[in-house]
C-alpha cells in the first residue's frame, strides 16, 4: 500500500506500508531522502498537513503516528501538533515500490597488477 503527494515546492512525498514498517521518502530534482521506521498497520490511509513551517505526516495506526518534514529533513514527532486549522495536502494511491528505488550494487573493482 502506497501514497503519493505533490508538495507546493515541487518534492514528491511517497509514504509506503510494507508490514509492520513505513518508507517515507522524499524527492526533488533527482535527489532523493528516504526514512523507514516501525509504525504498525496502518489502519486508514495516511494524512500529510501543510503547517506554516513544515509539513506533518499523520500515520493512522493504533496510536497514530507524526513525522515533520523540514527540507529534506524527515523527523520523528514524539507528539501530535495542533493540527485543525492546517491544510490538508490530497494523497493519491501509487503501487508499491513507488519510494526510493534500491541501488544499482557497483561493478567489483579489478586486481590490482603487481609493482
Amino acid at each position: 500500500m502506497a501514497y503519493q503527494a505533490q508538495l507546493d515546492d515541487g518534492r514528491t512525498l511517497t509514504l509506503e506500508q510494507q508490514g509492520e514498517q513505513t518508507l517515507i521518502s522524499l524527492e526533488q530534482q533527482g535527489q532523493a531522502q528516504a526514512s523507514g521506521t516501525t509504525t504498525g498497520t496502518w489502519t486508514a490511509p495516511p494524512q500529510v498537513h501543510l503547517l506554516q513551517d513544515r509539513v506533518v505526516v499523520e500515520l493512522r495506526t493504533n496510536p497514530p503516528v507524526y513525522f515533520a518534514l523540514h527540507g529534506n529533513q524527515i523527523q520523528s514527532l514524539g507528539e501530535a501538533p495542533d493540527l485543525g486549522k492546517y491544510g490538508v495536502v490530497e494523497l493519491k494511491a501509487v503501487p508499491d515500490g513507488q519510494g526510493m528505488k534500491p541501488m544499482e550494487p557497483m561493478t567489483p573493482m579489478k586486481p590490482m597488477k603487481p609493482l
